[in-house]
C-alpha cells in the first residue's frame, strides 16, 4: 500500500481520536480568517462611508495646502472635454452672536434634504439640524448675517433643513448652506476645497491634469477611486494597528493550535508504535511510514482548514446581517467583501501549521526500531544526553528571552519584547518535562494525604515528565495568555488614565469672547452671574471654579510673543475641580503654565522666563508645565500684578464621574445660548481615549478567549488519549481493588494538579510579561504603573481548575466502564 494509502486508513481508523485536533485546528483557522474577512469588509465600509460618491467620479482636485482658487474651477469648466465640474466652498459667518459655518452642498454619504429645498438665489439659505437643536431656527424664518469682513447681510429667508453627511468637518455643526454664485458674491476671494471633475466621452485627464498643473502646481489630482482610497486611509489611520492586533491573536490562536496538534500526534503516534512497528515488519520503510504521517496531517489539516474558512464566511456574513453597521466615529456598513487573500491564506496557514506541527512527532515515531517497538514499554531510565541537553536549550532560551524582555521593556521597543517574549516562552515549553512534574509533586503533597486516588493521581501525574508536560501546554498558553493581557489591560488603563488626566486636567472650561472698547484696544469680557450660577446648578457638573482673564502682552523667551487673553487659577481652589489635582502644583507665586502641547509647537522648556504687560505695568514669571488646552495659565499673584481689576471671564466644571460627556456638553451649551463664550476642556478627549482603550481591551480579552477554548480542547483531548493509553494500567489498578469511583477520584485529581500548575505558572508568567509589555508599548515619557487585578486573576485560575476537572470527566467516564478483563486483553 502507498504512503497515501496508508494515510487515508490511518485517518479513518483513529477519526475519534483526531477530532478534538480538528475542532482546534477550525478554531484557530476561523479565527484568522475571520479577522481578515473583517478587516476587508471595515476596509470597504470605511471607504464607503468617507467617500462615498467621490468614486463615481473621473476624476478630483484636492489642495496639498491652500485651497484651490476660484480660476482653478472656472479654467476646468472651461477645458473641451469636461462635462461637468462640482466644487465645494467654505467660509465663516456670524449668525446673531454665533458663528456658523458658510458652506455650499458637499457631496458625500450621508448628504440628505430633511425638508423644504434646496437654496438657489441669494436671498436663500439651508440650515442644518444642529442649528435647529440649538437656536430653533425653522423653514420659512429670516436671518441677517455678518460676513467675516463684517460685512451685514440679510435679511436672508431660511428655505430648508440639509444633513451635511458623515464627514468630520461637518458633524454637529451649525452651517448655512448657499449655492455657489452666492458665496462667490458674499466672499469674492473664497476658496475651492474639493473638485470633482467628470469627463466627457472623448475627455482626456491628460488634457484636465495640464490644466491644473498650469493654475494650481501645488494640488493633486486623482483619479475617483484612487481619492476614495485615500481619504479611506486618512480617516483610518489606526487600521493598520488594529489589523496587525487582530493579526496578532490570530497568530496567537494558531499557536496554540499547532501545541495542542503537536501534543495529540505525540499521544496518538505512541499509542500506534506497535502499529507502526507492525508496518515496519510487513516492508514499510521509515520514510513510508513517515510521509504517511506527515499525509494523516495535511488531510486532516486540509479539511479542517476548509471547515474554518467557510465558517469564517458564515459568520463573517452573518454580522454584516445583524448589524449593518458599526460606529467608528461614522456609521460604516458591514457589506461581506470576500478577496481571494483573505480565503486562501488562512487555508493554506492551516495546513502548513498541522503539517509542522506533526513533522516532529513523526519524526519521534519512526526512530524507533520495529523490533523495540512490538516489546512492552519499559519504564523510564535515568536522565539521557538528550534531556541535558533539552536542560541547557531551555536555560538559554529563557535567558536570551528574559534579557530581551528587558530590553524591549527598558528601550521601548515592541519588536525586541515580543522576540523576546517568544524565545522565553518556548524556554518554558522546552522544561515543561522538569518543571511540570517537580510542581506537581510539591503541589501534591495534600493529594497524597487524601488518601488512595491522591497518591495514585501525584505518582500518574509524574511518572511521565513527558505526557505531563504536553498535557499542561495548551492550558499554560491559555492561562499565560490571559493573565498577560488582564495586567496588561489593567496597567495600560491605569498609566493612560494618569496620562490623559494629566494632560486633559479640566473637563470643561467656559470662558467669554473679547469684547472692544471705544479706542478699539480687545480686553476680556465678564462672565455673567446669571450664566456662572446657571452652569453650577445643572446636574452635570459636581464642582466648579472662577478663571479671571485679562488681554495682556506675552514673551516667553526668545520663541513666544503674543497678546492673549491669560487666565488665572487659584490652585487651592482648583484642587477639587481638575482630574489630576497634582496637575497644579507647579502653579504657585511667581510662575505662569503652560500645556505640554503648546511647549512642544513652540519650543519652550519648563524654566524659560515669561514677561507678562498689562494695564498696571510689567512682570516676570518662570514658566511650569500646566495649561488648559492652548491658554496661558497665571498664578492669581502673577495675572493681579499686571492688571488689578481683571474681572470674571470664565468658569473650570468638573462633570459628573459616570456622565455621557455628549448630552453633558448639549446641556453646558443651553446654559450658555444666550452668551458668548467659548466652551473647550478635555472631556470629550478624555472620553475619546477612554472608549478606545476599554473596547480594545474588551476585543483583546475576547479574542484570547478563542485561545483558551483552544487551550481547553487541548487539555482534554491530550488526557483523553493519555488515559487511553493507559488503559491496561488501569485495568491492572481495578483488578487489584482500585473502584470506579476511586478511579475516577484519581483522574479527576490528576487533572485539577495540571490545571493548578498550569494555571499557578501561567499567571506568573502573564504577569511578567504584561509589565514587560505595557513598558514596550507606552512612550518612554510614560511612567507605567503596575496593576494587579486580583479579582481577574483569581477567576482565570478558578477557571483554569473547572476547567481541568471538566476535562477529566469523560476520560474518567470511559476508563471506569472498562472491565478489568476486557482492559487487560487491551494490546
Amino acid at each position: 500500500m502507498s504512503a497515501s494509502g496508508l494515510a487515508v486508513a490511518g485517518v479513518r481508523g483513529h477519526t475519534r481520536r483526531l477530532l478534538a485536533t480538528g475542532l482546534a485546528i477550525v478554531i484557530g483557522v476561523t479565527f484568522v480568517a475571520t479577522a481578515m474577512l473583517l478587516l476587508n469588509t471595515v476596509g470597504r465600509g470605511v471607504e464607503t462611508a468617507v467617500a462615498d460618491g467621490v468614486d463615481r467620479h473621473d476624476l478630483v482636485l484636492t489642495p496639498d495646502t491652500d485651497n484651490v482658487p476660484a480660476e482653478v474651477v472656472d479654467a476646468l469648466r472651461g477645458t473641451e472635454g469636461v462635462a461637468s465640474v462640482q466644487a465645494t466652498a467654505q467660509s465663516a459667518v456670524q449668525v446673531g452672536d454665533r458663528w456658523n459655518l458658510l458652506t455650499t452642498l458637499p457631496t458625500g454619504n450621508g448628504v440628505e434634504l430633511l425638508s423644504g429645498r434646496l437654496p438657489q438665489g441669494p436671498g436663500e439659505v439651508a440650515v442644518t439640524p444642529t442649528n435647529v437643536e440649538l437656536t430653533g431656527v425653522a423653514v420659512g424664518d429670516t436671518l441677517r448675517l455678518l460676513l467675516e469682513d463684517d460685512t451685514p447681510v440679510g435679511p436672508v429667508e431660511v428655505v430648508g433643513v440639509v444633513d451635511l453627511g458623515h464627514a468630520p468637518q461637518y458633524t454637529a455643526r451649525e452651517a448655512l448652506v448657499v449655492a455657489e454664485p452666492v458665496i462667490r458674491e458674499w466672499v469674492p476671494d473664497v476658496t475651492f476645497d474639493e473638485v470633482l471633475i467628470d469627463l466627457a466621452a472623448d475627455g482626456d485627464p491628460v488634457t484636465v491634469g495640464a490644466v491644473v498643473e498650469e493654475h494650481a502646481p501645488g494640488a493633486t489630482l486623482r483619479t475617483g477611486p484612487e481619492e476614495a482610497a485615500a481619504r479611506a486611509q486618512a480617516a483610518t489611520g489606526d487600521t493598520d494597528v488594529i489589523g496587525g492586533v487582530l493579526m496578532g491573536f490570530g497568530a496567537v490562536a494558531l499557536a496554540t493550535t499547532a501545541i495542542v496538534i503537536a501534543n495529540t500526534f505525540t499521544i496518538v503516534l505512541a499509542q500506534r508504535s506497535r502499529e507502526l512497528a507492525l508496518l515496519r515488519c510487513v516492508g514499510a520503510t521509515r520514510s513510508q511510514v513517515r510521509r504517511s504521517v506527515l499525509t494523516e496531517a495535511l488531510i486532516l489539516g486540509a479539511v479542517a482548514s476548509a471547515v474554518g474558512v467557510l465558517l469564517a464566511l458564515g459568520l463573517t456574513w452573518t454580522a454584516g446581517q445583524v448589524f449593518g453597521e458599526v460606529e467608528l466615529g461614522m456609521p460604516v456598513p458591514l457589506a461581506l467583501q470576500v478577496s481571494p487573500t483573505a480565503v486562501l491564506v488562512p487555508w493554506v496557514v492551516g495546513v502548513v501549521v498541522t503539517a509542522l506541527a506533526a513533522w516532529w512527532p513523526s519524526r519521534r515515531a519512526t526512530r524507533v526500531a520495529p523490533v523495540a517497538a512490538l516489546q512492552p514499554a519499559a519504564p523510564p531510565t535515568a536522565r539521557s544526553r538528550t534531556g541535558v541537553l533539552r536542560l541547557v536549550l531551555a536555560l538559554l532560551l529563557v535567558g536570551g528571552g528574559a534579557f530581551a524582555l528587558w530590553t524591549g521593556a527598558t528601550e521601548r521597543s515592541v519588536p525586541i519584547g515580543v522576540a523576546g517574549g517568544l524565545l522565553s516562552f518556548g524556554g518554558v515549553l522546552v522544561a515543561a518535562v522538569v518543571i511540570v512534574p517537580a510542581a506537581m509533586r510539591l503541589l501534591g503533597v495534600p493529594a497524597r494525604a487524601s488518601g488512595v486516588p491522591g497518591r495514585l493521581a501525584v505518582e500518574h501525574a509524574t511518572a511521565n515528565p513527558s505526557r505531563a508536560a504536553a498535557t499542561s501546554a495548551a492550558l499554560l498558553v491559555g492561562v499565560t495568555l490571559i493573565t498577560m493581557t488582564s495586567v496588561g489591560a489593567a496597567s495600560a488603563s491605569s498609566t493612560a488614565e494618569e496620562e490623559i488626566d494629566g494632560s486633559y486636567p479640566a473637563d470643561v472650561v467656559v470662558t467669554t469672547w473679547p469684547e472692544t472698547g471705544q479706542d478699539d484696544e480687545v480686553r476680556a469680557a465678564e462672565l455673567e452671574p446669571a450664566v456662572a450660577g446657571a452652569l453650577e446648578d445643572l446636574d452635570v457638573v459636581t464642582s466648579s471654579t472662577p478663571l479671571t482673564g485679562s488681554w495682556v502682552d506675552v514673551r516667553i523667551g526668545s520663541s513666544y510673543e503674543s497678546r492673549e487673553q491669560v487666565l488665572a487659577l487659584d490652585p487651592a481652589q482648583a484642587a477639587e475641580v481638575l482630574r489630576s489635582p497634582g496637575a497644579v502644583g507647579d502653579l504657585v507665586p511667581g510662575t505662569v503654565g503652560v500645556s505640554r502641547d503648546m511647549m512642544l509647537g513652540y519650543g519652550l522648556s519648563v524654566g524659560d522666563e515669561v514677561t507678562l504687560s498689562g494695564p498696571d505695568g510689567e512682570v516676570t514669571a518662570q514658566l511650569v508645565e500646566f495649561g488648559l488646552d492652548w491658554s496661558v495659565v497665571a498664578h492669581p499673584d502673577v495675572l493681579a500684578a499686571v492688571d488689578s481689576s481683571a474681572p470674571v471671564t470664565g468658569m473650570v466644571l468638573r462633570l459628573q464621574d459616570d456622565v455621557d460627556v455628549t448630552a453633558a456638553m448639549t446641556r453646558i451649551q443651553e446654559a450658555t445660548l444666550d452668551a458668548d463664550v467659548s466652551i473647550d476642556g478635555g472631556a470629550p478627549m478624555r472620553e475619546v481615549f477612554t472608549s478606545m482603550l476599554n473596547l480594545m481591551v474588551m476585543i483583546t480579552t475576547a479574542l484570547l478567549g478563542v485561545a483558551v477554548v483552544i487551550a481547553v480542547i487541548g487539555i482534554a483531548n491530550t488526557l483523553s488519549l493519555s488515559v487511553l493509553e493507559r488503559s491496561r494500567e488501569h485495568a491492572l489498578l481495578r483488578a487489584l481493588g482500585l473502584t470506579r469511583g476511586q478511579l475516577r477520584g484519581t483522574l479527576a485529581v490528576e487533572a485539577v494538579l495540571l490545571a493548578v500548575v498550569s494555571a499557578v505558572l501561567g499567571v506568573l508568567l502573564g504577569i511578567g510579561y504584561g509589565w514587560a509589555g505595557v513598558q514596550s508599548l507606552l512612550p518612554a515619557e510614560s511612567t507605567v504603573h503596575l496593576d494587579l487585578p486580583v479579582g481577574s486573576i483569581a477567576a482565570v485560575v478558578g477557571l483554569a481548575v473547572v476547567a481541568g476537572l471538566l476535562a477529566s470527566v469523560l476520560p474518567a467516564r470511559r476508563a471506569a466502564r472498562i472491565a478489568p478483563a476486557a482492559g487487560l486483553a487491551l494490546p
